[in-house]
C-alpha cells in the first residue's frame, strides 16, 4: 500500500469517552485512531508508537493536564515533531496563547464542528508531511554537502601542498635565480609505454618518463616523430597528457612546469637582449662623448693656441738672446786673446743690450713654463675625460669632478657666463667618475646654449640624508612647461634640427640611474632653469 493509500495514525487524548466516541465517529473515515483517557496513558502510548501524525489532546485532564503532556512531547528529539491540537471547552482568556506557547499547532474550541475538525487535522497532517519530506530533504542535501565539503578539503589539502611547493619554488626563483625547479607530478608515465611504441625514432623512447608539451593544451612543438605522435594535433588529445593531468591540483602543476620552462627560455633571451642592448648603449654613450669632445675640439684648440703661442714666441726670442750672449762671449775670447780694451768690450755689452736680455730671459722662462702647465693641465682634463673606464669603480671627490669638467667646457663658456661656485663640504663616494663628468659637461653645454648674450651658471654642492646632491642653475632662455616631461626622453631635443643629437640629456639620466641616483629639472621660460642630481654616499 502507497503513501496515498495508507490511513494516517491518530491519538485522541481526553478523560472523557463520549468526547473520544465523537471525534472518532468525525476522523475513522479518513485515519486511524488511538485514543488515550489520560496524560499519563498518552505519554505511553506515544512512546510505544513514535511515528503518530497527529495528537488531538484535552487540555483539563485529572492526572497530568494537557498543557505538561504537550511540553513533554515536544522535549522528546522522537516525539516533537508530532503536531498536536489542542481540543478543549476552555474560553477563558489565554489559554489559547499558552497552548500554542506549550507548542501545540492548533487551537479548537467545544463543541466542534465535524467538517473544521477534518480540515484541521488533513491541514496540519499535510503540513507535518511536507515538514517531514522538507527535512529529509535538507538531510539528504546535507549528507551530499558533507561528502562534497570531505571532498572540498582533500581537494583544499592538496590544493595548499601544491600551493606552498609551488610558492618554495617561487621564493627559490627570487632568492636564488634558480629557474630549474619543477613540480614532481607522480602521475607523469613514460609516453612510449601509453602510447606503445616500438623502438622506432622517438626520443622518448626507452627513457624515464619526461614532458614533451612545452605549453599546456598547446600543439607540441618538440622535434618528434613517429606515427604515435603524428595522431596528435594537441596536448589536449594526447594520453600521456591526460593522464597526468588528470587531477586539476596536477594540471595546475605542469602548467606551472610550462611557465617555468617559458620563464627559463625568456630569461635567456632577456639576458641576450639585455647584452646587446648594453653593448649598444656603451656604443652610443661613447659616441656621445666623442661627438660631445668634437663638439669642444675647437674651444680646447684655441685654449691650447693661447699659450703656445707666447711659448712659441718666448722661444724665437730667446733664441735671438742666446745668438747674443753668443756673439757676447765670442767677443769676450778676443779680448782676452788680444790687445781691445775693456772700453770695446764694454761698448759691445752695451750695443748687445746684454742688461734687458739677462732681465728679460727670466721673464720669458716664467712665461712659458706658465703657458706649457696650461697646455699640460688643458691636455690632462681631455684625457681624463675622455678615458673609457666603464669598469673603473673608484672613490672620487665629485667637487673635483665638477671642476675638472668646468675647464675643458670653459672655453665654450667664458666670452658670455659668469660662473657662481658654492663647493660644500662633501664626502668621497664611489662612482664611475668619468661617466658623471660626462653628466656635468653635458648640463654646463646645455647651460651656455640657454644663455643668449651674457648671464650666469651657478653650481652648488652640499651633503644629506647620506646623499651628495649637486644644483647647476642657468639664468637662460628655460624650457618649455610643454616639453619639460620629454626632456630626458631619447632623440628629444629643444635645438633647431641638426644642432643636437638628443641624447645628451638621456644618457645623463641613464648614468645618474646606474648610480642609484635622481636627476629632476625645475625651469621657467624667460627665467632660466636648474637640475638637480642626488647621488647617494657609497664608501
Amino acid at each position: 500500500m502507497t503513501d496515498k493509500q495508507q490511513k494516517k495514525l491518530l491519538l485522541i487524548v481526553d478523560d472523557a469517552p463520549i468526547n473520544i466516541k465523537i471525534l472518532t465517529f468525525c476522523l475513522k473515515e479518513n485515519y486511524d485512531i488511538l485514543s488515550a483517557t489520560s496524560g499519563q496513558q498518552a505519554l505511553e502510548y506515544v512512546s510505544a508508537n513514535p511515528l503518530l501524525d497527529l495528537i488531538l489532546l484535552d487540555i483539563v485532564m485529572p492526572d497530568i493536564d494537557g498543557y505538561e503532556v504537550c511540553k513533554k512531547l515536544k522535549e522528546s528529539p522522537k516525539t516533537r515533531n508530532i503536531p498536536v491540537i489542542f481540543v478543549t471547552s476552555v474560553k477563558e482568556e489565554g489559554y489559547e496563547a499558552k497552548g500554542l506557547e506549550a507548542g501545540a499547532v492548533d487551537y479548537i474550541l467545544k463543541p466542534f464542528n465535524s467538517d473544521i475538525i477534518n480540515a484541521r487535522v488533513r491541514t496540519h497532517i499535510e503540513l507535518k508531511q511536507y515538514r517531514d519530506h522538507l527535512e529529509s530533504q535538507v538531510k539528504m542535501r546535507t549528507d551530499e554537502l558533507g561528502k562534497t565539503y570531505r571532498t572540498l578539503y582533500e581537494h583544499k589539502s592538496k590544493l595548499q601542498h601544491a600551493i606552498d611547493k609551488i610558492s618554495s619554488f617561487i621564493q627559490n626563483v627570487v632568492e636564488k635565480k634558480d629557474l630549474t625547479a619543477r613540480f614532481f607530478n607522480p602521475n607523469l608515465k613514460k609516453c612510449y609505454e601509453i602510447m606503445n611504441c616500438s623502438n622506432e625514432p622517438c626520443p622518448c623512447y626507452g627513457k624515464e618518463p619526461m614532458r614533451c608539451w612545452i605549453v599546456a593544451g598547446s600543439s607540441c612543438s618538440s622535434k618528434m616523430s613517429g606515427k604515435k605522435v603524428d595522431q596528435q594535433k594537441s596536448c589536449s588529445n594526447c594520453p600521456v597528457y591526460r593522464a597526468a593531468t588528470e587531477d586539476h591540483i596536477y594540471e595546475i602543476g605542469e602548467n606551472f612546469n610550462s611557465m617555468m620552462h617559458i620563464i627559463k627560455i625568456k630569461h635567456t633571451e632577456l639576458e641576450k637582449s639585455y647584452y646587446n642592448m648594453k653593448t649598444s648603449q656603451d656604443y652610443i654613450l661613447k659616441q656621445e662623448k666623442m661627438a660631445s669632445i668634437g663638439q669642444l675640439a675647437a674651444g680646447v684648440a684655441h685654449e691650447i693656441n693661447n699659450p703656445m703661442g707666447f711659448i712659441s714666441s718666448n722661444l724665437g726670442t730667446l733664441e735671438k738672446y742666446v745668438d747674443k750672449f753668443t756673439e757676447f762671449i765670442q767677443a769676450q775670447s778676443d779680448v782676452i786673446a788680444s790687445t781691445s780694451t775693456v772700453e770695446e768690450l764694454e761698448a759691445k755689452r752695451k750695443k748687445l743690450k746684454l742688461d734687458y736680455v739677462v732681465r728679460d730671459v727670466s721673464e720669458l722662462i716664467s712665461e712659458s713654463l706658465d703657458g706649457s702647465e696650461r697646455v699640460k693641465l688643458i691636455v690632462q682634463n681631455l684625457k681624463t675625460f675622455s678615458r673609457q673606464d666603464e669598469s673603473n669603480y673608484k672613490p672620487a671627490d665629485i667637487n673635483e669632478c665638477i671642476k675638472s669638467t668646468l675647464n675643458i667646457v670653459w672655453n665654450e663658456l667664458k666670452y658670455k657666463v659668469t660662473i657662481n661656485n658654492d663647493y660644500g663640504k662633501i664626502p668621497m663616494t664611489k662612482c664611475y667618475p668619468q661617466q658623471l663628468n660626462q653628466v656635468f659637461m653635458n648640463l654646463f653645454v646645455n647651460a651656455g646654449h640657454a644663455i643668449d648674450k651674457a648671464g650666469e651658471i651657478s653650481i652648488k654642492t652640499w651633503n644629506g640624508d647620506g646623499s651628495i646632491y649637486i644644483a647647476i642653475s642657468d639664468t637662460g632662455s628655460g624650457i618649455p612647461e610643454d616639453k619639460i616631461e620629454k626632456i630626458f626622453d631619447p632623440f628629444f631635443t629643444t635645438k633647431p634640427a641638426g644642432e643636437g643629437t638628443g641624447l645628451g640629456l638621456n644618457i645623463s639620466y641613464n648614468i645618474v640611474e646606474k648610480h642609484k641616483g635622481n636627476i629632476s629639472v625645475h625651469s621657467e621660460e624667460g627665467k632660466g632653469t636648474t637640475f638637480t642630481i642626488q647621488l647617494p654616499v657609497v664608501e
